[in-house]
């Protein structure tokens, strides 16, 4: 299988990321006409599309970070964005056990959504860092995304109420700015012994 490189490794991550927080906005819409008011998830069509929409965008999102993880892995970062889609990966395996929990016992877990909360925040912060550190994509992005992460982390440890679709829209925004075409002016690493 050959492996995605520059322009192309950009728009499929991309494309993902943005496909990943698409099928998050049926998923929403289902969850909103599912609830109950209480932890109970009811047997209903709402609430098993909600599920299957929200796994899916998960599953966009992680693609799309591991194609992204390339991007910035070959801009010459070495350390962040792995950390930050192996914390994704824990937020996506904690969310579709959440879902999974949910259709089939019927109770949504308080705990596995702070687990997709917080590692989703980490992972993102991870992300922008490395988007900082290496100029992969235009600097700005990973400013915003630290700052997003950062403020969205601490009001959620301030609060304790979730939103857990607060660090998606980090994603959405690495994903529209990486098909966004740019010079060669965004893709140079960060020269720190400068």
């Amino acid at each position: 299988m050959r492996q995605l490189t520059g322009p192309a490794a950009r728009r499929a991550s991309g494309a993902l990321l943005i496909a990943g927080f698409a099928a998050l906005i049926p998923a929403v819409a289902f969850w909103a006409a599912s609830q109950t008011g209480t932890s109970y998830v009811p047997p209903t069509f709402p609430a098993r599309a909600s599920a299957v929409f929200m796994i899916a965008g998960v599953s966009l999102t992680l693609l799309g970070l591991i194609a992204f993880d390339v991007v910035l892995w070959k801009a010459g970062d070495r350390v962040l964005s792995g950390l930050g889609t192996a914390a994704y990966g824990v937020a996506g395996v904690s969310w579709v056990t959440e879902a999974g929990r949910g259709l089939a016992l019927h109770e949504s877990t308080y705990d596995l959504e702070v687990v997709f909360v917080v590692a989703g925040g980490l992972s993102m912060l991870a992300f922008g860092a490395s988007v900082i550190r290496t100029g992969a994509i235009p600097r700005w992005a990973g400013w915003l995304a630290v700052g997003w992460s950062v403020a969205w982390l601490i009001l959620f440890a301030m609060r304790r109420s979730t939103a857990p679709l607060a660090p998606q829209l980090v994603p959405l925004l690495l994903g529209v700015v990486l098909l966004r075409p740019s010079g060669d002016r965004f893709h140079r690493p960060l020269d720190l012994a400068a």
